[in-house]
């Protein structure tokens, strides 16, 4: 039995991960996670990659971390010393698939129980994994996960999360008065259905017509999504959950943790507007909603609940960009041809939904860029995705050509 491991509260964004649905427990740690690919040089060996694995765990707590029930019954996280990383038996949160002989390249795949990392996060450890493959050596022990939970029991931190909440009350209220479409609480999780796109189309726009602001690129997803919204449920607002660039600083993106937060925003799409100024609006709203995203999810729900206001956003968006991406295309590559956009057909999921009955997901890291539309199939159908996919990538198309264009004229797109 492993001594002397130091007990953490739960950070904000944990609590609101193992709230669910469903509620999760100590034995939930793996039930989703996220994996992602890792290549290291050819003449990598397993020898080589179990030694780095072991100086990558000591390095971050969250990677020695485990969940355990506190004497009122509340979820806790217990953090093993570094000291016992090399002790058998040691289950870290991280699982190493390592690749097969004979390959020019060392494909790994690295998995992460999503109640720990999210795919930022994710991100942060292929890249330290990587370092110390190519540079093995000993390094400080990441203080991330601490500075969090210490500033989330401040009196700074109950100032920001009564900001954040009051602005949740306040764009639930907007929604309810407007009649958006909206979803209720439920115990579990829905099954849902979805597709999966190759989104470099969408990436060689962005980074060739706004390539200076990962802002920018997330107001310009956001606004086609807005439009893209109106086309398939014929409504001028939209009430959505959001969450874009939660990390901003270099420290913030080198955190090996959870630290996704979700903001909500009631928008739409207004015809009168060019294109570039509702890129400019959508931008101001981003920002405006992304710093008030860090509350106190249990007081959240309580003031919510208070309020009688027990719906929440039925939409989602979701867009994360890799900092570090190679950028897709060739520079100034513009969009893809239309034979090639019509190559990208989509792949069928099954997948799990979060709160929200629609989502639409964009991905994008190295030289690979992923669209995810997902939805609940009691309340939407595939034809509402692949409308929302085939809209995305004509007006990708008509963007290059022109970003001067109109909201009116993207949604007469055909």
């Amino acid at each position: 039995m492993v001594k002397d491991t130091e007990v953490l509260p739960l950070t904000w964004a944990q609590e609101a991960w193992m709230a669910g649905p469903p509620r999760l427990g100590v034995d939930d740690v793996w039930r989703h996670d996220v994996s992602v690919p890792l290549e290291l040089p050819a003449n990598t060996t397993p020898d080589d990659i179990e030694a780095a694995m072991g100086r990558v765990i000591a390095r971050f707590p969250t990677l020695r971390a485990r969940f355990t029930r506190t004497a009122t019954g509340g979820l806790a996280q217990d953090i093993v010393p570094r000291r016992e990383v090399a002790q058998r038996p040691f289950a870290p949160n991280v699982v190493v698939r390592l690749p097969r002989p004979g390959r020019s390249r060392a494909a790994v795949t690295v998995a992460v129980p999503h109640a720990f990392v999210d795919i930022a996060g994710a991100a942060a450890l292929v890249g330290a994994i990587r370092e110390e493959v190519l540079c093995p050596g000993e390094r400080p022990e990441q203080q991330d996960l601490r500075r969090i939970v210490a500033f989330e029991r401040s009196e700074r931190a109950a100032r920001q999360s009564a900001r954040g909440i009051a602005h949740l009350v306040t764009t639930a209220r907007m929604a309810d008065s407007l009649g958006l479409e909206a979803s209720s609480p439920y115990a579990e999780l829905l099954k849902g259905h979805g597709l999966r796109c190759d989104g470099r189309w969408l990436s060689q726009v962005l980074w060739s017509r706004w390539p200076g602001s990962r802002v920018t690129r997330a107001a310009v997803m956001l606004s086609l999504n807005l439009i893209a919204l109106r086309r398939t449920f014929d409504s001028p607002k939209s009430w959505l959950a959001i969450r874009t660039a939660n990390r901003s600083s270099d420290e913030d993106l080198s955190f090996v943790g959870l630290t996704t937060r979700y903001g909500w925003l009631v928008e739409g799409a207004d015809p009168s507007l060019d294109f570039r100024n509702m890129v400019r609006r959508s931008a101001s709203a981003l920002m405006e909603s992304s710093l008030l995203t860090r509350f106190d999810p249990r007081r959240a729900d309580e003031e919510l609940t208070t309020a009688d206001l027990t719906r929440y956003p039925a939409f989602y968006f979701n867009y994360w960009e890799d900092p570090g991406a190679r950028r897709p295309g060739p520079p100034g590559s513009g969009a893809a041809s239309p034979g090639e956009l019509d190559a990208a057909s989509g792949e069928r999921l099954v997948m799990p939904l979060g709160v929200w009955h629609f989502e639409v997901n964009y991905y994008a890291a190295d030289d690979l860029s992923t669209l995810i539309v997902k939805y609940d199939g009691d309340r939407f159908t595939e034809g509402h995705a692949q409308q929302l996919v085939s809209f995305l990538r004509e007006a990708a198309v008509l963007l290059h050509k022109n970003p001067r264009v109109t909201v009116a004229e993207l949604l007469d797109l055909p």
